[in-house]
């Protein structure tokens, strides 16, 4: 929760209590949050453990399933939902054997979509044994949808990113564009590992504050200012710290980044690191976002904003906007040439 400093002097003020009053529909979404179940933090003995599951497979799998949404034309929702239960059963049975890792993450798509359909068809079970090109049989993927429920006593519905986006852009009247943005970035993040057990509504807030940053909506002699304000806005009303959305939007820029100089329109741009990250970054993500919008351009051929660099206080050393370490301002200088700050 914000710290009860910060609230304090929000109810003290009127004017500004009622400008950043929570509205109702994000207090349903936070109670939702509350009480869906969803992975916990992953533990640095299991990643360790099991690295190759956690950082690899699993990475492999969510950029597959981007394409199975895709084809099926199911919701962002019933996507988010897929991914909160893979890696709920990912932790309950971390020796899964890898020849099982697709089999699950197309019957926990098959589950969702029963759950989030929308008023739409929700793909059948011959549609998901022909999505796997006949890999696995039709008891096997019945046998899995049974194993599934049962590991998470068929507690399947889960609160998602994307809900809290659609409602932090609709608190904070932000055009289509923005939210289009915030959506691209937030599938980029889910994608890694670090999103694991982090709460929905800290990935919408980082999201939405980088896409606004990434738009340009933070230009200008007041930037900083409304850079400051815009963030403890989100942060109230998300209910998430202001330190740990700068974490995870610091995080978020950098994918973005990765995203633009190997899929996007950046990939013409002469980079030292590209044969060591080309092997690590799966295009889905960048396919279903560079699609043809009715107004703009489209969020994944947009072009990162600059990363500031910002004098720390006291040291005097440049540090990051974001997560406020100069020792990571240091890494991303060196990480993207320096090309991509200022």
């Amino acid at each position: 929760m914000v710290c009860k400093s910060w609230g304090l002097f929000v109810r003290a003020q009127p004017v500004l209590f009622d400008s950043l009053r929570v509205p109702a529909c994000i207090i349903s979404l936070h109670s939702l949050q509350d009480k869906c179940v969803q992975a916990p933090l992953l533990t640095a003995d299991l990643l360790r453990e099991k690295r190759v599951l956690f950082k690899t497979h699993r990475k492999i799998l969510f950029d597959w399933l981007v394409d199975v949404q895709g084809d099926y034309q199911l919701s962002g929702e019933t996507l988010h939902t897929a991914f909160a239960l893979i890696d709920r059963c990912m932790q309950l049975k971390p020796n899964l054997p890898s020849d099982k890792i697709q089999l699950l993450g197309v019957t926990c798509i098959f589950i969702a979509s029963k759950f989030c359909c929308d008023g739409t068809t929700h793909p059948s079970l011959p549609d998901m044994i022909w999505v796997c090109d006949n890999g696995f049989t039709k008891q096997e993927h019945s046998k899995m949808e049974m194993d599934i429920l049962t590991w998470t006593q068929f507690v399947v519905r889960a609160q998602t990113p994307i809900s809290f986006i659609e409602g932090l852009c609709q608190v904070l009247n932000l055009a289509t564009e923005s939210k289009n943005m915030a959506c691209y970035l937030t599938d980029l993040f889910l994608l890694d590992a670090e999103s694991i057990g982090l709460r929905p509504s800290c990935i919408a807030a980082a999201s939405i504050l980088v896409a606004l940053h990434t738009l340009d909506h933070f230009v200008g002699p007041s930037g900083a200012c409304s850079f400051e304000k815009t963030l403890n806005k989100i942060s109230y009303l998300a209910c998430v710290p202001a330190t740990e959305i700068r974490s995870v939007a610091c995080k978020m820029q950098q994918l973005h980044f990765t995203d633009y100089l190997i899929n996007g329109r950046g990939h013409h741009l002469a980079w030292q690191l590209r044969p060591q990250m080309s092997e690590t970054v799966l295009r889905a993500v960048y396919e279903r976002h560079s699609v043809t919008v009715p107004s703009g351009t489209p969020a994944a051929l947009k072009e990162p904003n600059r990363t500031v660099l910002v004098p720390s206080t006291g040291t005097g050393k440049l540090c990051c906007r974001w997560c406020r370490d100069h020792e990571c301002a240091e890494v991303l200088q060196n990480k993207f040439c320096g090309a991509l700050f200022h």
